[in-house]
């Protein structure tokens, strides 16, 4: 049986968490440089604008913030201020979780 209390249980867990974090951003951030091409495209007018665009780079703005803000306090050895990082983190996560819903509606009123 683990003992949730032990300090070596709890250690292990801490590193555990950290490498999901890092795992998880690794695999974020290469989804958002493979996938710049796109909005590149609309910046180059190479295709034709559509006013979504902006909402889909904020989202993805907003996503790329959040994960950037998990990798700064996991590998700061500085004092962090947690209340001001958390802060920044709800905003930029809640953005970008509200701001996809939104893309979702939005393709499915077009589509109808």
């Amino acid at each position: 049986m683990i003992d949730w209390h032990d300090p070596q249980t709890i250690t292990a867990q801490g590193f555990a968490s950290i490498k999901l974090i890092h795992v998880s951003a690794g695999f974020y951030l290469w989804e958002y440089f493979s996938n710049l091409w796109y909005e590149w495209e609309f910046i180059t007018r190479k295709r034709p604008y559509r006013w979504t665009l902006w909402l889909y780079s904020v989202t993805r703005f907003s996503a790329l913030m959040d994960v950037i803000l998990g990798l700064l306090a996991f590998n700061t050895q500085r004092p962090l201020d947690c209340e001001l990082w958390l802060l920044f983190d709800f905003i930029f996560a809640y953005a970008a979780f509200a701001l996809a819903g939104l893309l979702i509606v939005i393709g499915d009123l077009e589509q109808e």
